[in-house]
């Protein structure tokens, strides 16, 4: 976990269980340390339904894991070019 971590332990294993999808789904993103502090970070300043996002269809999926790579900013911590996961809660979603 990283060091300045508010995940409980249920949502680390849900990101961990996210991120050995994104593995296996594509081998090309397999540096798995970096997928988990990106995705506890985007968890941090976007809280996301981990549960739905695990679970989500191969688009949905795609979609947000994809967005997160692509988009998160690991200088500042935050989201560039206003992505927001499908899978943000509603609260998040509409902000």
């Amino acid at each position: 976990m990283t060091e300045n971590n508010n995940v409980t332990r249920t949502e680390f294993d849900t990101i961990s269980a996210i991120v050995t999808r994104t593995i296996r789904e594509h081998p090309s993103l397999s540096r798995r340390l970096d997928l988990m502090m990106d995705l506890e970070y985007t968890h941090q300043c976007i809280p996301m339904d981990l549960d739905q996002f695990l679970n989500f269809d191969a688009g949905n999926f795609n979609h947000d894991i994809g967005g997160i790579v692509a988009n998160f900013n690991r200088e500042t911590l935050k989201m560039d070019n206003c992505f927001v996961p499908r899978c943000a809660l509603p609260e998040q979603a509409s902000s």
